[in-house]
């Protein structure tokens, strides 16, 4: 069963060492679009926030999750702190979003009642 289990691993890592060099060779060559990948879809600023932040959260997140896997040769609990942290950031960005949503939504319609009241 031993051999099994080695053989099964390093096929694993090998598989995923694959993946990362396939998707690192798309984004190199551009195959993988990321233009935008940071932009604010509504409004005037360039870079959003909300996904900057969700971004650098999601990245540290990941690097901790993989040092933790190396560090103990199997899949670590991960505390209710990190989760929460996770958690947080994503509500952070999702909040920005459906305000500029509403802001949205509420900016046509308020163009829309100064239009009707100046007989246009």
């Amino acid at each position: 069963m031993g051999t099994m289990s080695t053989v099964l691993r390093y096929e694993m890592f090998f598989a995923l060492l694959v993946l990362l060099a396939i998707i690192g060779y798309r984004l190199l060559t551009g195959s993988i679009n990321t233009s935008g990948l940071l932009r604010q879809k509504i409004g005037g600023r360039v870079v959003s926030p909300g996904r900057l932040q969700m971004l650098i959260v999601t990245v540290a997140m990941t690097i901790y999750f993989a040092a933790k896997v190396i560090q103990t040769k199997k899949l670590p609990n991960i505390s209710q702190e990190y989760l929460m942290v996770f958690a947080g950031s994503h509500l952070f960005y999702l909040e920005g979003k459906i305000f500029g949503l509403l802001a949205e939504k509420l900016e046509r319609a308020v163009a829309r009642i100064a239009k009707s009241a100046n007989g246009g």
